[in-house]
């Protein structure tokens, strides 16, 4: 009937709810698939999420019914144009092969302010979809207040049916267009749908749409479209991509032999990279980064002879000379360095060498072979050393004092036993004699040491009242 091929085609289409029904009542032929996807109550920009997300791969014709919802007074128009530059945009990306068809609002009975912007965003939308290179469905002004339901805003049944037969026919339309190469631009214009004579008006005036003003002539079933001829060269798409016949799009085109500038550094073939003038082949680049270049020395100062050492920040070996960081030093002398190390043929580098048999002076106490411990002038092998903390000395006595004899006893800060003397908080006392102490206890050979010795059968005075064996109580002098 269109005149297409045995294959298969396929249609995909995305819309809020006001074609959510089209698919029940769509007469395509029997080689188109038509696969809608509709979400009610859905914006531009909600559309333009489910077209990213969908699986499709390669449709031949991608239609879109959008912006009913985005009419109210609290959003600018310029804020869904853009919106729908977004989604078209999207959509191109997402099906790079097929044509995009993009339809406009139907007609707003439910308020004549919406429908007013809804004539107004229909034909900044026709604009928009000529400077973006797809295809712009108008519905035209025909709908009639009887197609749809009392909401004023959805299709009615038979709205759907008369809408279905429509759409089915201006996409076969568009489906063919696309299969005769189209790489133009369309736009079908002021149709009026099948069948609105059958829901009353014959085509006569409806004075109850707020809309534009109806156009005279009965729907044939013939399209008129407005064919955007090709200028002489491919179309400007707004995602890069190939054009035959052309150059890239960002510039005027350049002969073939000429190397091109780009931003990124590259390879071009008869010439040099972008960034300066040309330098002969023979002639080293300097580059930031730095690198081996054949024939010269590393571009970060003037060339050396390869006898030279070149001092580096970072200390290394050189061949032929000494290390970077000072003047150079015989072989044979050894080199101080900051950390302490052992030097062949020389002594540590903290003082002056020292003769071998001479011992180093370290601040940690240590053992040293052929001297003695470096905190003091050495001593004599059988010469006792003096300790801070006490001990036992082999050949002498402890070091708190002059040294005693073996038999003579040490005095003690805390009292205890000494073998061959007495206790040393005194002169030494004989044997027999008791020692007055300053705690009162027995002393075998004497009295109690508070007073002159009594004779046993004389009482003693106390302080404290008690019983005195062989005497009276000590409150007084004794009476008769």
């Amino acid at each position: 009937m269109y005149g297409l091929s045995a294959k298969m085609a396929i249609i995909l289409a995305f819309s809020d709810s006001i074609c959510k029904y089209v698919s029940n009542h769509a007469t395509f032929s029997s080689d188109i698939l038509f696969s809608l996807n509709a979400h009610p109550g859905a914006s531009v920009y909600d559309l333009t999420s489910d077209i990213s997300r969908h699986p499709f791969v390669e449709p031949d014709l991608v239609f879109v019914h959008a912006g009913t919802n985005c009419l109210p007074m609290h959003r600018p128009l310029s804020r869904t144009l853009d919106d729908f530059s977004y989604l078209i945009s999207v959509t191109k990306s997402r099906f790079p092969s097929a044509s995009v068809v993009i339809s406009s609002i139907l007609p707003r009975f439910d308020s004549e302010v919406y429908d007013r912007r809804r004539s107004e965003l229909n034909s900044h939308l026709l604009h928009l979809c000529s400077r973006q290179g797809v295809f712009f469905l108008d519905n035209g002004s025909r709908a009639r207040r009887a197609m749809f339901s009392v909401d004023g805003l959805h299709l009615s049944r038979a709205g759907n049916i008369s809408y279905a037969k429509y759409l089915s026919f201006s996409l076969s339309h568009y489906l063919q267009l696309h299969r005769r190469s189209c790489q133009h631009r369309f736009t079908l214009r002021g149709e009026e749908w099948p069948g609105l004579g059958t829901d009353g008006g014959s085509g006569k005036k409806d004075k109850e749409h707020p809309g534009e003003e109806p156009k005279s002539g009965e729907y044939q079933g013939q399209v008129e479209w407005a064919r955007v001829v090709r200028q002489g060269g491919p179309v400007a798409r707004a995602a890069p991509g190939k054009v035959e016949g052309g150059s890239v799009g960002k510039g005027p085109s350049q002969p073939r032999g000429v190397p091109v500038v780009r931003s990124a550094p590259g390879k071009v073939v008869g010439g040099s990279v972008g960034k300066g003038p040309s330098q002969p082949r023979g002639v080293p680049v300097v580059r930031s980064a730095p690198g081996k270049v054949v024939g010269g020395s590393v571009g970060k100062g003037p060339s050396q002879p390869r006898g030279v050492p070149v001092v580096r920040s970072a200390p290394g070996k050189v061949e032929g000379g000494s290390v970077g960081k000072g003047p150079s030093h015989p072989r044979g002398v050894p080199v101080v360095r900051s950390a302490p190390g052992k030097v062949v043929g020389g002594s540590v580098g903290k003082g002056p060498s020292q003769p071998r048999g001479v011992p180093v002076v370290r601040s940690a106490p240590g053992k040293v072979v052929g001297g003695s411990v470096g905190k003091g002038p050495s001593q004599p092998r059988g010469v006792p050393v003096v300790r801070s903390a006490p001990g036992k000395v082999v050949g002498g006595s402890v070091g708190k004092g002059p040294s005693q004899p073996r038999g003579v006893p040490v005095v003690r800060s805390a009292p205890g036993k000494v073998v061959g003397g007495s206790v040393g908080k005194g002169p030494s006392q004989p044997r027999g004699v008791p020692v007055v102490r300053s705690a009162r206890g027995k002393v075998e050979g004497g009295s109690v040491g508070k007073g002159p010795s009594q004779r046993r059968g004389v009482a003693v005075a106390r302080a404290a009242p008690g019983k005195v064996k062989g005497g009276n109580a000590g409150k007084g002098p004794l009476l008769a």
